[in-house]
Protein backbone atom coordinates (compact mmCIF):
# COMPACT_ATOMS: atom_id res chain seq x y z
CA UNK A 1 0.00 0.00 0.00
CA UNK A 2 2.87 2.36 0.94
CA UNK A 3 4.65 1.48 -2.44
CA UNK A 4 1.04 2.34 -4.04
CA UNK A 5 0.82 5.71 -2.45
CA UNK A 6 5.01 6.40 -3.63
CA UNK A 7 4.42 5.46 -6.89
CA UNK A 8 2.03 8.58 -6.95
CA UNK A 9 3.83 10.89 -5.34
CA UNK A 10 7.02 10.20 -7.93
CA UNK A 11 4.01 10.23 -10.83
CA UNK A 12 2.24 13.33 -9.77
CA UNK A 13 6.11 14.88 -9.18
CA UNK A 14 6.84 13.96 -12.73
CA UNK A 15 3.98 15.43 -13.94
CA UNK A 16 4.46 18.81 -12.08
CA UNK A 17 8.06 18.77 -13.39
CA UNK A 18 6.37 18.55 -17.15
CA UNK A 19 3.84 21.22 -16.44
CA UNK A 20 6.70 23.51 -15.39
CA UNK A 21 8.88 22.82 -18.11
CA UNK A 22 5.97 23.36 -20.62
CA UNK A 23 4.87 26.40 -19.05
CA UNK A 24 8.78 27.83 -19.12
CA UNK A 25 8.98 26.96 -23.03
CA UNK A 26 5.41 29.10 -23.23
CA UNK A 27 6.97 31.75 -20.90
CA UNK A 28 9.97 31.89 -22.80
CA UNK A 29 7.83 32.68 -26.11
CA UNK A 30 5.53 35.00 -24.41
CA UNK A 31 9.51 36.62 -23.89
CA UNK A 32 10.44 36.72 -26.91
CA UNK A 33 7.52 38.23 -28.28
CA UNK A 34 7.66 41.21 -25.84
CA UNK A 35 11.34 41.66 -26.60
CA UNK A 36 9.99 41.62 -30.35
CA UNK A 37 7.47 44.48 -29.76
CA UNK A 38 10.02 46.52 -27.48
CA UNK A 39 12.53 46.55 -29.88
CA UNK A 40 9.69 47.54 -32.77
CA UNK A 41 8.75 50.33 -30.74
CA UNK A 42 11.93 51.60 -30.63
CA UNK A 43 12.07 51.55 -34.33
CA UNK A 44 8.66 53.69 -34.11
CA UNK A 45 10.09 55.95 -31.72
CA UNK A 46 13.23 56.21 -33.76
CA UNK A 47 11.38 57.26 -37.03
CA UNK A 48 9.05 59.42 -35.24
CA UNK A 49 12.23 61.50 -33.97
CA UNK A 50 13.91 60.99 -37.22
CA UNK A 51 11.05 62.58 -38.79
CA UNK A 52 9.89 65.34 -36.37
CA UNK A 53 13.97 66.05 -36.26
CA UNK A 54 14.36 66.38 -39.81
CA UNK A 55 16.81 63.58 -39.76
CA UNK A 56 14.74 61.58 -42.02
CA UNK A 57 12.92 62.20 -45.24
CA UNK A 58 9.37 62.21 -45.16
CA UNK A 59 8.52 59.26 -47.56
CA UNK A 60 11.24 57.20 -45.85
CA UNK A 61 10.42 58.15 -42.16
CA UNK A 62 6.47 57.13 -42.94
CA UNK A 63 8.03 53.87 -44.34
CA UNK A 64 9.67 52.92 -41.30
CA UNK A 65 6.98 54.17 -38.88
CA UNK A 66 4.40 51.76 -41.21
CA UNK A 67 6.89 49.31 -41.12
CA UNK A 68 6.86 48.98 -37.31
CA UNK A 69 3.56 49.96 -36.52
CA UNK A 70 2.52 46.81 -38.67
CA UNK A 71 4.88 45.03 -37.04
CA UNK A 72 3.90 46.00 -33.73
CA UNK A 73 0.41 45.15 -34.31
CA UNK A 74 1.45 41.59 -35.33
CA UNK A 75 3.10 40.85 -32.47
CA UNK A 76 0.46 41.90 -30.11
CA UNK A 77 -1.79 39.94 -32.17
CA UNK A 78 0.77 36.95 -31.87
CA UNK A 79 0.72 38.07 -28.02
CA UNK A 80 -2.33 37.92 -27.44
CA UNK A 81 -3.10 34.78 -29.13
CA UNK A 82 -1.10 32.80 -27.00
CA UNK A 83 -2.64 33.96 -24.05
CA UNK A 84 -4.59 30.92 -23.88
CA UNK A 85 -2.20 28.84 -23.62
CA UNK A 86 -0.40 30.98 -21.29
CA UNK A 87 -3.72 30.13 -18.86
CA UNK A 88 -3.75 26.61 -20.02
CA UNK A 89 -0.40 25.88 -18.78
CA UNK A 90 -0.34 27.80 -15.58
CA UNK A 91 -3.53 25.60 -14.67
CA UNK A 92 -2.26 22.38 -15.69
CA UNK A 93 1.21 23.61 -13.54
CA UNK A 94 -1.38 24.48 -10.69
CA UNK A 95 -3.14 21.16 -10.86
CA UNK A 96 0.48 19.50 -11.11
CA UNK A 97 1.17 21.03 -7.69
CA UNK A 98 -2.52 20.20 -6.72
CA UNK A 99 -2.21 16.63 -7.45
CA UNK A 100 1.72 16.50 -5.85
CA UNK A 101 0.26 17.84 -2.36
CA UNK A 102 -2.36 15.25 -2.60
CA UNK A 103 -0.29 12.55 -3.13
CA UNK A 104 1.80 13.59 -1.03
CA UNK A 105 -0.65 13.90 1.74
CA UNK A 106 -1.90 10.63 0.94
CA UNK A 107 1.56 8.75 1.30
CA UNK A 108 2.13 10.83 4.92
CA UNK A 109 -1.16 9.32 5.78
CA UNK A 110 -0.59 5.67 5.20
CA UNK A 111 2.57 6.02 6.44
CA UNK A 112 1.18 6.98 9.80
CA UNK A 113 -1.50 4.25 9.38
CA UNK A 114 0.89 1.77 8.99
CA UNK A 115 2.72 3.34 12.24
CA UNK A 116 -0.86 3.72 13.90
CA UNK A 117 -1.06 -0.27 13.52
CA UNK A 118 2.43 -0.96 14.85
CA UNK A 119 1.73 1.03 17.78
CA UNK A 120 -1.45 -0.72 18.40
CA UNK A 121 0.11 -4.21 18.70
CA UNK A 122 2.94 -2.88 20.35
CA UNK A 123 -0.31 -1.46 23.09
CA UNK A 124 -1.67 -4.65 23.01
CA UNK A 125 0.87 -6.64 23.92
CA UNK A 126 1.68 -4.02 27.05
CA UNK A 127 -1.84 -3.85 28.49
CA UNK A 128 -1.99 -7.60 27.99
CA UNK A 129 1.57 -8.04 30.63
CA UNK A 130 0.55 -4.52 32.32
CA UNK A 131 -2.98 -6.73 33.39
CA UNK A 132 -1.11 -10.05 34.10
CA UNK A 133 1.20 -7.90 36.47
CA UNK A 134 -2.08 -6.24 38.03
CA UNK A 135 -3.34 -9.69 38.35
CA UNK A 136 -0.25 -11.20 40.21
CA UNK A 137 0.45 -8.14 42.32
CA UNK A 138 -3.69 -8.30 43.24
CA UNK A 139 -2.83 -12.60 44.21
CA UNK A 140 0.48 -11.94 45.92
CA UNK A 141 -1.59 -8.63 48.35
CA UNK A 142 -4.66 -11.37 48.69
CA UNK A 143 -2.04 -13.77 49.91
CA UNK A 144 -0.43 -11.36 51.77
CA UNK A 145 -2.95 -10.37 53.88
CA UNK A 146 -4.07 -13.72 54.81
CA UNK A 147 -6.79 -14.64 52.07
CA UNK A 148 -10.35 -13.32 51.25
CA UNK A 149 -11.15 -10.40 49.37
CA UNK A 150 -9.19 -7.63 48.97
CA UNK A 151 -10.97 -4.74 46.56
CA UNK A 152 -8.18 -3.88 43.58
CA UNK A 153 -8.41 -0.51 44.88
CA UNK A 154 -6.53 -1.93 47.72
CA UNK A 155 -3.68 -3.77 46.16
CA UNK A 156 -3.22 -1.43 42.96
CA UNK A 157 -4.08 2.01 41.39
CA UNK A 158 -2.78 3.05 38.25
CA UNK A 159 -0.75 6.37 37.86
CA UNK A 160 -2.16 10.06 37.46
CA UNK A 161 -1.33 9.70 33.55
CA UNK A 162 -2.93 6.25 33.10
CA UNK A 163 -5.85 7.06 35.38
CA UNK A 164 -6.47 10.39 32.97
CA UNK A 165 -6.31 8.47 30.28
CA UNK A 166 -8.78 5.79 30.81
CA UNK A 167 -11.22 7.96 32.66
CA UNK A 168 -11.03 11.06 31.24
CA UNK A 169 -9.78 10.61 27.41
CA UNK A 170 -6.58 12.36 27.93
CA UNK A 171 -3.58 11.38 26.16
CA UNK A 172 -0.55 11.08 28.66
CA UNK A 173 2.00 12.90 28.11
CA UNK A 174 5.62 12.52 26.63
CA UNK A 175 8.24 12.46 28.78
CA UNK A 176 10.78 15.68 28.32
CA UNK A 177 13.47 14.85 26.08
Amino acid sequence: MIEQHAVRVAHARDQLSEAIRAAGIITARRADIQQHIAAACARRDAALLGLRSGDLQENVGAARLAIAKADIDDLEQLAAGIQPEIAAVEQARRAAEDAVRAAETSLAHAERALVIQGLDKVVIQLEAKLCAAISERHRLAVEQSGGGFLMLSRTWSPSKPLFDAITAGVPPMLPAR
